[in-house]
C-alpha cells in the first residue's frame, strides 16, 4: 500500500523498500521509478540473507566433517597410539620375563601331541619329496596353490578320518575357496593376499597365531566340524612368493567358542604373548590330567569362563593354576586341585549348555568367572527393545554411532537414544539369569556348591591416558542394529 502524504512515501513491504522509495521520492523520481527500485533493494537484501544462511550452512558441513576426519585420524594414528602400544609391549615384556624365568620347572605337554603341531620353519626346510611324511606327523593336509587359490598340488595324511574325509574333497575341487562355504570364500582370498603382502614386506613371521592369515573355518559338510587354515606364501624368494603353501589341520576349537578338542597342543598361538604354550588334556580343559573317579580327601573346584579363565602364556601360569599354588600354600596341603575348563569366547548360555561336562569331574566347587563374552550381546538385546516401534530413534542412533567424533565427544546426546539401565537389566535378566540360576540348581543336584565371581574392570577416570586409549580401542562396544 502507498500513502503519498506530506511529501513521504510508506510502503507496507520491508525496510530497504522503504528505504527506497523514500529515497526515490525526495529526489524527484516518479513512483514508477520508486517502486522499481525498492523491489531491485528488496531482493537485493533477499538473496543477501539466502547468502549468508547458505555459507553459515556449508561451514557448518565443513567444520562436522573436519571434526570427524579428526577423530578418526586421531583414531587410526599410530603416533597418537605409540605410548599405548609402548605400555602394552612393556607388559607383554613381563609377562615374557616370567614366561622364561618358570620355563625350567614347568610342566610339559605329552611328548606325542606336541609332536602333531605343524613348524612353518621345519615345512621351508623341508623338500617337496618330504611333504607327505609332515602330513602324516602333523595330521594336517597340504596344499600348494596359485595366487588366486588354484590348488596345484596335494600331500594328505592318512588319518584322522575327518582329515582324510577334508583330503577327499579337496582332490574332488580346483579352489581353496570351492572348499568352504560361499561366505567364506572371500576371506579365503583376503588371507592368501595378507600373506602375500606380509611376506613382501617383512619376510618371514609366524602364522600360526590367530589371525593375520590364520583363519578358523566350520565346513558343514564335515559335519559341522572346525578346521584351521595356515596361509603361507611358498618358494624359494619369501619375499616374492609365487604360490601359496595352505596347511589345513583341525582346529583346537570341537565347537566354536564353546568346547576344546582334547589332546591338543598349540605353540605361540595368542597375539597377547609373544611366546606361548597350550595343550589340553583327554577331557579337553587347559590343565593336566583329571583323576576319576575322585580320589578319598580331595578337595576339587573347576573354573569356567572366557579368554580371563583360560587365558596364559602357559597352561601353569593361568588363574586357575595359580589359585591351585596359593590355596596348596595357605592350607599346606596338595589335596586341592583347581581344574581350568576355561573355553576363548565362552558366554554363559554357553558353559551352561556344557555344563554335564564341568559335573562329570566331580567338583565340590564350580567358580564362574565371566562377563565381557556376553556384555555386547547384552547391549544388543537391550538396544533392540529401546528401538523398537521408534524408527526415529533408530536412524539417530544409526548416525549417532555411525561417527567417531559424536560417539566419543557427544556422549550426553549419543546416550539419548542408547538403552537405560532398566533397559540393561531386563535383558540381563531376560538372557543370561535362567541359565545361572539352572546352573546352581545342577551343581546342588549333584552335591557340589556355585559360585558367580564379581568381573575384575578398571575405573576409566583413574587410568592413564595410554590405558584409556587401550580400552577405548580394544573395548569399543557401539551396537547398531537396524534388522
Amino acid at each position: 500500500m502507498v500513502n503519498a502524504t506530506h511529501g513521504e512515501v510508506k510502503l507496507g513491504v520491508d525496510s530497504g523498500f522503504c528505504a527506497g522509495v523514500s529515497l526515490g521520492y525526495h529526489r524527484g523520481c516518479s513512483l514508477t521509478d520508486v517502486t522499481g527500485l525498492g523491489v531491485f533493494l528488496m531482493v537485493m537484501g533477499r538473496k543477501r540473507r539466502f547468502f549468508y544462511v547458505f555459507a553459515g550452512a556449508l561451514w557448518l558441513i565443513a567444520v562436522a566433517f573436519g571434526l570427524e576426519g579428526l577423530a578418526r585420524y586421531w583414531h587410526r594414528n599410530t603416533m597418537v597410539y605409540r605410548e599405548t602400544i609402548e605400555q602394552v609391549e612393556r607388559a607383554m615384556a613381563w609377562d615374557m620375563e616370567v614366561y622364561r624365568a618358570t620355563a625350567a620347572d614347568a610342566p610339559r605337554p605329552p611328548a606325542s601331541i606336541e609332536a602333531a603341531y605343524p613348524d612353518l620353519e621345519v615345512f621351508d626346510a623341508t623338500r617337496e619329496s618330504g611333504y607327505g611324511d609332515l602330513a602324516e606327523r602333523w595330521k594336517c593336509l597340504i596344499l600348494l596353490c596359485d595366487l588366486k587359490g588354484g590348488i596345484e598340488r596335494q600331500w594328505a595324511p592318512p588319518g584322522p578320518p575327518l582329515m582324510v574325509r577334508m583330503a577327499e574333497k579337496a582332490a574332488s575341487v580346483g579352489r581353496i575357496e570351492d572348499l568352504l562355504p560361499e561366505m567364506e570364500a572371500e576371506d579365503a582370498q583376503a588371507a592368501i593376499d595378507s600373506a602375500v603382502e606380509m611376506k613382501r614386506a617383512l619376510g618371514y613371521a609366524n602364522e600360526l597365531n590367530i589371525g593375520g592369515h590364520s583363519r578358523q573355518y566350520m565346513l558343514p559338510e564335515l559335519d559341522n566340524e572346525m578346521f584351521h587354515f595356515v596361509f603361507h606364501p611358498y618358494g624359494a624368494d619369501k619375499r616374492r612368493p609365487e604360490r601359496v603353501a595352505v596347511l589345513v589341520l583341525l582346529s583346537r576349537f570341537k565347537m566354536m567358542c564353546c568346547e576344546y578338542r582334547p589332546n591338543y597342543y598349540q605353540r605361540n598361538w595368542y597375539p597377547r604373548f609373544k611366546e606361548s604354550e597350550s595343550w589340553t588334556n583327554s577331557h579337553g580343559f587347559r590343565d593336566e590330567e583329571v583323576v576319576l573317579p575322585k580320589p578319598e580327601g580331595v578337595y576339587r573346584i573347576v573354573c569356567i569362563g572366557g579368554s580371563t579363565t583360560v587365558g596364559g602364556p602357559r597352561n601353569d601360569l593361568t588363574y586357575p593354576n595359580m589359585l591351585e599354588q596359593k590355596l596348596r600354600a595357605y592350607f599346606d596341603t596338595n589335596a586341592i586341585e583347581v581344574v581350568n575348563c576355561g573355553v576363548d569366547g565362552l558366554s554363559v548360555t554357553g558353559a551352561w549348555r556344557r555344563f554335564d561336562d564341568y559335573l562329570a569331574l566331580e567338583p565340590d566347587l564350580v567358580v564362574h568367572y565371566n562377563f565381557v563374552n556376553d556384555a555386547s550381546f547384552v547391549m544388543c538385546e537391550a538396544l533392540k527393545q529401546r528401538l523398537a516401534g521408534a524408527p526415529l530413534r533408530r536412524e539417530a542412533n544409526r548416525y549417532l554411532t555411525g561417527s567417531f567424533f559424536l560417539s566419543r565427544h557427544c556422549r550426553p546426546v549419543w546416550q539419548l537414544f542408547m538403552p537405560r539401565k532398566e533397559d540393561y537389566r531386563a535383558a540381563i535378566d531376560r538372557e543370561l539369569l535362567w541359565a545361572m540360576r539352572d546352573m546352581v540348581r545342577y551343581a546342588r543336584k549333584a552335591g557340589s556348591e556355585m559360585a558367580f565371581a564379581s568381573f575384575a574392570f578398571a575405573k576409566v577416570e583413574q587410568l592413564p591416558r595410554w590405558e584409556r586409549e587401550w580400552f577405548r580401542r580394544q573395548l569399543h562396544f557401539a551396537p547398531t542394529i537396524y534388522a
